[in-house]
């Protein structure tokens, strides 16, 4: 029974020590721990008839896009307010996580009160290599500004660009971009819209000086995270 017990603790210690050295070398094992810990997709348990009676929800639309994870969702208001202003929300995550389904209430709300509301999805870390969500939010708004405006009368001329985190970050660099033609060459990314269309942006608690970002230590985080894979 000990020399049982005592091989099951050496291939503990082992699988622990190839684990940490793995972690170590490789971000991708620290960002799938953090992505599924920390950025799982709530369920939505609000009465169907609420949705129903107040916002119309399209889910799980695509737009035409080079990278992965192309989704939006459409919050349509049954009482639009005049001149159909609409927003289109980048949501946050850290760039490795998040999903647009996290800003369901929110979104939800601002239909509620007469806005068309766009959330979109965009690939993340590791497989986005910067500026891949820059460009992809720009293939969202490109197909947004056209196709699906057209198709659903939508007021293309009164949009806010909106984002949250990380999501700010994308969008105010996409905001950069249709107003700074110098930055929209430095990125290699065309401007999508005419800076008339954008009436206005809300940008919550993004990273817009990554600069200060060199300064964190993020020790504690990972430590966190890689005891939480041993501790559930």
């Amino acid at each position: 029974m000990e020399m049982t017990m005592r091989k099951i603790i050496i291939l503990a210690a082992l699988f622990l020590v190839l684990l940490l050295s793995v972690c170590l070398f490789s971000p991708k094992p620290t960002l799938w721990l953090l992505q599924h810990s920390l950025f799982g997709i709530p369920q939505d348990d609000r009465p169907k008839q609420y949705l129903d009676k107040n916002v119309q929800v399209f889910k799980d639309l695509r737009y035409p896009s080079r990278y992965q994870k192309n989704q939006f969702d459409f919050y349509a208001p049954n009482h639009p307010l005049q001149h159909k202003p609409l927003i289109i929300w980048v949501h946050g995550g850290g760039f490795i996580g998040g999903d647009k389904f996290e800003v369901k209430e929110y979104a939800t709300r601002l239909a509620y009160e007469g806005y068309y509301v766009m959330v979109l999805n965009y690939d993340l870390v590791p497989s986005a290599k910067y500026p891949e969500s820059v460009i992809q939010v720009s293939e969202a708004i490109r197909y947004i500004n056209t196709s699906f405006a057209n198709t659903h009368r939508l007021n293309s001329s009164n949009l806010f660009i909106a984002g949250d985190s990380a999501g700010a970050q994308i969008a105010l660099q996409f905001l950069l971009i249709q107003h700074n033609p110098h930055y929209a060459v430095l990125l290699k990314i065309p401007a999508v819209l005419e800076p008339q269309q954008i009436r206005g942006s809300l940008l919550y608690c993004g990273p817009y000086d990554l600069k200060d970002m060199e300064f964190i230590d993020y020790t504690i985080c990972i430590q966190a995270c890689r005891v939480g894979l041993f501790t559930g």
